[in-house]
């Protein structure tokens, strides 16, 4: 009987390749699984050839985050099968089941972290009802901005203030308070983003997109109050716009870095701010259009007016006048013969620039205007106060502070009142002292 052969014991694994020897000795303790690598993206072309055919100005509407062409899942991101991590062994991550807080809800309805620039940007600006904050009024004494349409996907450019005769100094004060804990840290992320953006673009040749970049950083900076940092985005923005020989993008940078010198004056009282505003402004106004020369002579008359030299203030706004009359824009004539006013009552020619603010004040309430009523109300009634007639005045002040009330604005409101309380009083005062004066004359006929 022949015995039956022994079993051989199993050879340890000693050959192989030097890659596979060192995977074992390092993750020898592990259960190496390896990914599919061959992934079959998915695109929901019909989408896309719906969003297509539709009008352009209504893609904000169509294409949203919740309605993202790729994956629903992640904006962002194409759907793959899953690999071997991904499978029904693992149960899903359990989430947090604890609601944020109102002013978190609000941050996040407005910024996420999963969303794209592009999502903010429409999301920022997606078509709704308009309230009045929203459409921000030009007023007098401020500089004019040119803002562009929604469609160019830029972020939302913040308003300046409500009230008239505010500096930028206390707007900046007041987007510090805005833009506090978690909307600064987000807003500061999306200016970080936009920068790569803006590298990516310059490595792969795209400059038109790099520019766009770089005027996001600064309209981004300018909510920010960080005025100096967007001077040198608009800078490099200029820069990009002249070498593609884009003359409405140069009037634009050109437009932007002088308002932003303008804003820093106020903010730090430095002249020399003024002067590079007005060496910007008049760059602008040698290559703009019609509204781009009023725009141009508005914010030059401004900042002359800053310096110290009322004549040449007075004359640029003449010439902005000049141009919205060109244009039949109640609204730029309203701005230029504000601001002629103002000039006006700082050159001393009280009449003059009486006659301005009335006129200011006709305007204004043809355009339904209340800011503007209440500004022109309280002009009138500093200018009438100077020239001795406290009846007036004091009817001025108290309408305007009736107009800051229904306004909402409480500070202006509160200095009308105090105008009005001068103003009464002066008026009494006179009442008084004629009275004392005719009182010799009756005791002599008596």
């Amino acid at each position: 009987m022949a015995s039956s052969p022994r079993p051989v014991p199993p050879r340890p694994r000693t050959g192989g390749s030097s890659a596979r020897r060192t995977t074992e000795s390092s993750f020898s303790h592990r259960k190496i699984v390896r990914p599919h690598t061959s992934f079959d993206f998915h695109l929901d072309l019909d989408a896309v050839y719906k969003a297509n055919e539709e009008p352009y100005h209504q893609s904000p509407r169509a294409i949203t985050p919740q309605q993202s062409f790729l994956s629903p899942k992640r904006s962002g991101r194409a759907s793959a099968p899953p690999t071997d991590r991904q499978s029904s062994d693992f149960p899903p991550r359990p989430r947090s089941t604890a609601s944020p807080t109102p002013r978190a809800r609000s941050a996040l309805s407005r910024f996420s972290l999963r969303s794209t620039l592009a999502e903010e940007n429409l999301r920022a600006a997606s078509p709704r009802l308009p309230t009045p904050r929203d459409i921000p009024t030009p007023r007098v004494n401020e500089p004019q901005r040119i803002e562009l349409p929604p469609f160019f996907n830029t972020p939302r450019r913040s308003a300046v203030s409500s009230s008239a005769n505010v500096s930028y100094k206390q707007v900046a004060d007041e987007n510090d308070d805005k833009f506090s804990g978690r909307s600064r840290m987000l807003s500061l992320k999306r200016v970080k983003d936009y920068g790569m953006l803006a590298f990516a673009c310059r490595r792969g040749g795209r400059v038109r997109d790099e520019g766009r970049a770089y005027y996001s950083m600064g309209v981004l900076y300018d909510n920010l109050g960080m005025f100096k940092h967007a001077v040198t985005c608009y800078e490099r923005f200029l820069h990009i716009c002249e070498k593609m020989e884009d003359f409405n993008g140069v009037a634009l940078a050109f437009n932007c870095i002088g308002v932003n010198y303008q804003a820093l004056g106020d903010k730090t009282g430095d002249m020399e701010c003024y002067q590079k505003a007005v060496y910007n402004h008049s760059q602008h106004k040698d290559i703009a259009d019609i509204p781009g020369k009023f725009i141009a002579h508005l914010n030059m008359g401004l900042a002359y007016l800053r310096l110290g030299e009322r004549e040449k203030a007075s004359v640029n706004h003449q010439f902005a006048l000049r141009y919205s009359i060109q244009m039949s824009s109640l609204t730029g004539q309203s701005l230029a013969i504000g601001n002629l006013g103002l000039t006006g009552s700082l050159e001393g020619d009280l009449e003059r620039a009486r006659t301005f603010m009335q006129r200011y004040l006709q305007l204004s309430n043809t355009l339904g205007d209340r800011s503007g009523q209440s500004g022109a109300y309280q002009h009138l009634g500093v200018l009438t106060n100077a020239m001795g007639n406290y009846d007036e005045s004091s009817q001025h002040f108290y309408n305007a502070m009736q107009l800051y009330n229904q306004t909402g604005d409480q500070v202006s409101a509160s200095r009308a009142k105090c105008n009005f309380g001068i103003a009464y009083g002066n008026m009494k005062m006179e009442e008084h002292m004629k009275s004392l004066l005719q009182m010799p004359s009756d005791t002599q006929k008596s």
